[in-house]
Parts: structure tokens; C-alpha cells; sequence
């Protein structure tokens, strides 16, 4: 006698087409989504929903702001991956117009292309809290380094499909770097207890990003790098 046959001998209350009805019967397992509801599993894998908390209530609907990345395919059209070119052409597509303040060119805190070490060797002598934004030059996407107690630390900043932003490992999307920036003077990292201060500009003299800026843009900054230098010269004049 079979385990069916068991119980329908051991529960009367069964009846003795029980099984042969529900037999053929699939029903969809459920998973208990972030928001407490039950999702049917269609088949697949579920996909994973970027959680967010209090923090990030405030940005538009969680829909828009899922942590999925960005398709691979998508990003090939910059160029090979992983390659300065597919970055620097990323940035100038989708990034220079966004990041760039209407009548003062970048922000302080914006540099191009410089390594990790590079980034600390400006922060060297920096307060704490001093921190500055680059272009990574092996990825899509931005690096924040900025200068903690101990020592300099280094956070990819990753897009969204959707064109949003947001420090990896955090819950908070921004539209705009400089919301993240702003956000950052405000609100503490899960893993460090303090706050961007000062921004880490350029050298004097030099400039970092000149092989992001197009005709104008250089004949701007070649105006504002001579009138820099030349103040530095009267300067130096005096002491």
C-alpha cells in the first residue's frame, strides 16, 4: 500500500479522487519580495532587488532605481572594455554635460584621469574629509578618493541603467555628481564615520582633464591656468 493509499484509509474525510485531481495540478512556488509581498517564481532565477532603506526614500520609484547592471552589449559601443578609450568616450557621450557647471567649467573636486596613487599624492597633505572625484581609467564609471584619519580610501561610483548614480556598497542614487558630493557633506558612508569637507582641486598650473575639453573649453582654461600662474608670479615677487 502506497503512502496515498495510507492516507486516505487513515482520513476519511479524504476524497478518493483527491489525488488523482491535483496531481496534474502546478502551482508557481513564492518568494517573499523586499516589500513583504509573495511573487510567484515563473520560472528563472527571481531577479535580485537592490534594497533600499531611509536613506535613499527619497529618489524616485524603486522600480527606476533597481541595482542591475548595465548591459554589457551597451556599454561595448564605447569601445573594448576595461580600455581609457571606452571611458573617455563614455564620459564625453553621457557624462561631460551633466558634470560640467554652466559658466565655471568643472567643479573643483572633478579630475580626469589619474591613478589611485595619483589621487593620494594630491591628498597627501590634505585635512580630513578632503576628498576629490576622478574618471577610472580600467571601468565605467567614477572613483572618489578622499582623505580619512589613517588614510586615503578609494569607493567606485557606478551608473545606473537608468543614468543614476551611486557609491558602490551604499543604498543612496543621485542624479548628478554633484548631488552625491552634496549628499556625502550631509551624510555619513556605512563604513566611515565622517563627511566630505574641502574639495582637492588641480595643481596650479596644470590641469588634469585637458584632454576632456574640446576648443572652447581650452581656450577657457588656458585663460584661467595663465591668469592662475601669472598671480603666482606676482606673488612669489613679493616674498
Amino acid at each position: 500500500m502506497n503512502d496515498q493509499n495510507k492516507m486516505l484509509n487513515g482520513d476519511k474525510s479524504l476524497p478518493k479522487d483527491f489525488f488523482d485531481k491535483n496531481k496534474n495540478t502546478k502551482t508557481a512556488p513564492t518568494i517573499v519580495s523586499v516589500d513583504g509581498k509573495d511573487v510567484p517564481v515563473t520560472g528563472g532565477t527571481p531577479k535580485m532587488r537592490h534594497k533600499q532603506n531611509g536613506q535613499a526614500a527619497d529618489s524616485d520609484s524603486d522600480a527606476e532605481d533597481d541595482f542591475v547592471p548595465i548591459d554589457p552589449a551597451e556599454l561595448a559601443k564605447f569601445g573594448k572594455p576595461g580600455t581609457k578609450m571606452a571611458a573617455m568616450n563614455w564620459f564625453m557621450q553621457t557624462q561631460k554635460m551633466t558634470v560640467r557647471h554652466s559658466e565655471d567649467g568643472f567643479a573643483e573636486w572633478f579630475h580626469g584621469f589619474i591613478s589611485r596613487r595619483g589621487a593620494e599624492k594630491l591628498l597627501k597633505n590634505s585635512s580630513v574629509g578632503s576628498f576629490l572625484i576622478r574618471i577610472s581609467e580600467s571601468r565605467i564609471g567614477y572613483s572618489l578618493s578622499f582623505r580619512a584619519e589613517d588614510r586615503c580610501r578609494h569607493y567606485m561610483i557606478d551608473q545606473l541603467p537608468n543614468g543614476k548614480l551611486m557609491v558602490v556598497g551604499e543604498s543612496k542614487v543621485h542624479r548628478t555628481l554633484l548631488q552625491l558630493v552634496d549628499y556625502l557633506k550631509t551624510h555619513k558612508l556605512s563604513n566611515w564615520n565622517g563627511y566630505l569637507t574641502e574639495p582637492c582641486g588641480q595643481v596650479p598650473g596644470q590641469c588634469d582633464y585637458a584632454e576632456l575639453l574640446d576648443e572652447s573649453d581650452k581656450e577657457y582654461m588656458d585663460y584661467r591656468t595663465s591668469t592662475m600662474v601669472g598671480s603666482v608670479s606676482i606673488i612669489n615677487m613679493y616674498l
